[in-house]
């Protein structure tokens, strides 16, 4: 209390800014995560002592602690429920989705994976979090595309191939094209062209 209370008067008397206490708390990052804008926060304790460089040039141990960076899942996960890609631990179909046509569930669920990756993957430590939410993606697609056509998912990998791809007429040109759906194993490159133009974007805004 005594800490954001202080915090409080610093934002008002100096940045004119005021603080919510009933909305804000301090968190201590060794012992528990701070949950910001689906992202969890926390200090991890790495094994052993490492020995850094002072600015004076003298050899120093350090703590070997650093923040890492995860989806906060406790957010995420009750909104993919109430969306139905995902209940009682497992990837489900979506049922008001069977009812459209192949390339717009692909359509749907490839927006869904591309807006995931592009927000979560450039900034979390580790792979496992975003891998597991593309993997309830892509067999969410793959469930309610069985659904529409009533067959399993080995049948429906068999029919379109692996990576999924459908095909549809393009208007525009008068010609059919594919569409593929992200799965675990191709978002990889999407991320790519993300750290790609963010890191043109910071270039462009540091010169």
């Amino acid at each position: 209390m005594y800490i954001r209370n202080k915090i409080s008067s610093y934002l008002k008397y100096y940045l004119k800014l005021t603080l919510s206490l009933e909305k804000k708390k301090i968190t201590p990052l060794r012992s528990t995560a701070a949950n910001f804008l689906g992202f969890a926060i926390r200090f991890k304790n790495n094994k052993g002592k490492k020995i850094a460089l002072t600015s004076t040039g003298v050899l120093k141990r350090t703590t070997g602690q650093k923040a890492t960076i995860s989806i906060d899942m406790s957010r995420l996960m009750p909104r993919l429920e109430w969306r139905h890609h995902y209940i009682d631990g497992k990837p489900r179909e979506v049922p008001s989705w069977s009812t459209l046509t192949d390339y717009e569930i692909v359509s749907k669920f490839n927006s869904i994976i591309r807006g995931q990756v592009q927000y979560y993957a450039p900034i979390i430590t580790y792979r496992s979090t975003i891998n597991f939410l593309v993997y309830i993606m892509e067999y969410s697609c793959y469930k309610t595309l069985c659904q529409k056509h009533r067959i399993s998912i080995r049948k429906l990998l068999k029919k379109y191939g692996f990576p999924l791809a459908v095909k549809y007429d393009d208007k525009e040109s008068g010609t059919s094209k594919k569409i593929e759906l992200i799965t675990v194993k191709t978002y990889w490159g999407l991320l790519a062209n993300t750290i790609g133009t963010i890191k043109r974007i910071e270039d462009s805004i540091s010169i």
